[in-house]
Formats: structure tokens, sequence, C-alpha cells
């Protein structure tokens, strides 16, 4: 439904009391809709349990790892600035990794702990080991980056 207000307000952009409005053509137009709660599905359930568990891995491993995927993630930018983009942060390397991992490995995210991942892990225990399994790009200097997690 498109919306007019009043007051001279043009546009605008959020939510409010259960009503969705949009802004469109640089503010021109405002369309407004009833806000509905998406209904939970077992695939909804099954991703919040393996973001909680991926959330506790990381919490669980080392600063100095967590460092040298920040180095890593700056370097990356550095050696790549032909792309445009934002370079991706260190959680979201984290992310990369451990998915490919798990699925290289055959590997349950939605149950894995801390102390099972550390001896099933060996592959993605440094970034230089996470590099040389091809779980990250090949940058240079990435040989220094040996912080265990």
């Amino acid at each position: 439904m498109r919306v007019k207000f009043k007051y001279k307000i043009q546009s605008y952009s959020g939510t409010l009391d259960n009503i969705v409005f949009g802004s469109y053509r640089s503010g021109k137009i405002c369309v407004a809709r009833k806000y509905f709660y998406p209904e939970h599905t077992e695939q909804n359930t099954s991703f919040g349990l393996i973001s909680k568990n991926i959330a506790k891995l990381w919490k669980a491993g080392s600063e100095g790892f967590k460092t040298q995927l920040k180095i890593y993630s700056r370097w990356y930018k550095v050696y790549n600035s032909s792309n445009n983009s934002n370079s991706p942060g260190a959680y979201s390397l984290w992310i990369k990794i451990i998915y490919e991992w798990a699925k290289d490995e055959h590997i349950n995210l939605k149950n894995i702990t801390p102390e099972e991942f550390l001896s099933l892990g060996t592959t993605i225990k440094t970034i230089k080991n996470c590099v040389d399994n091809g779980y990250l790009m090949p940058i240079p200097h990435y040989e220094i980056l040996t912080a265990s997690f």
C-alpha cells in the first residue's frame, strides 16, 4: 500500500506498530505492509544450533590465533587490492574455514565440542595449515602465521 505522510514528511524506512515501511526511488515513494513473523522451520533450528556451536568454538580459540586471523584478513585486503570489496573479518574467515573443513571431513557442526575439535581439527589448527590445506587463499608471508588454535 502506498503511503502519504503529514507534516511534510516525504518518506520513512523502518518498522512502526507492526507495519513495515519501505522507501523507494530516492524517497519519492513510500510503501507500507503489515509485519509478520516468519515461522520456525527445522532448518532455522539447525542453522541456529550450528551457529551457536561455531561461536562456542571461536570463544575457545586462543587469542594468538584470532589475532593472526585478523592479520591475515588485513594482508588479504592489501594483496588483493584489485578487488574493490571490503576484506572479510576474522570471524567471517573462521566461519568459512570451519564450514569447509566440516564438509571435507564429514563433521557434524551441531554437536562438536571444543575438546573434540582440538583432536580432530589439526588441518585447521593454524592459519598456515588452513592455507596449506586449501581453506584460505595463499598470500605472501602466510607461513609466519603459526599461532595454534
